[in-house]
């Protein structure tokens, strides 16, 4: 998962300069982003005290985000399941 973050003039929220005025600058623009990423062998589905899964087929799957956009046709096969409580898995008729 990538996160951005702005703040800058063009959307109206730049980050203020307590002494920047002293320069002549009483804003400045900031730009920052984030990954987030799961090793392999990490769990990609956490449910908190318990997890209940009812499908006619249950199924999980993986990708690598680095070789772009999802698709069922380039999954993985090593989506995972955690919880610290029970995990219940149901298929339904």
């Amino acid at each position: 998962m990538r996160v951005w973050a702005h703040r800058n003039t063009a959307r109206g929220n730049p980050v203020q300069l307590s002494f920047g005025a002293i320069i002549g600058r009483s804003t400045c623009d900031a730009n920052a982003s984030a990954i987030a990423y799961v090793p392999t062998g990490s769990y990609g589905f956490i449910g908190l005290n318990s997890a209940n899964l009812s499908a006619t087929t249950i199924t999980t799957d993986s990708y690598d985000a680095s070789a772009g956009a999802y698709s069922a046709g380039s999954a993985g096969n090593s989506g995972s399941v955690s919880s610290n409580g029970g995990i219940t898995s149901m298929a339904a008729a």
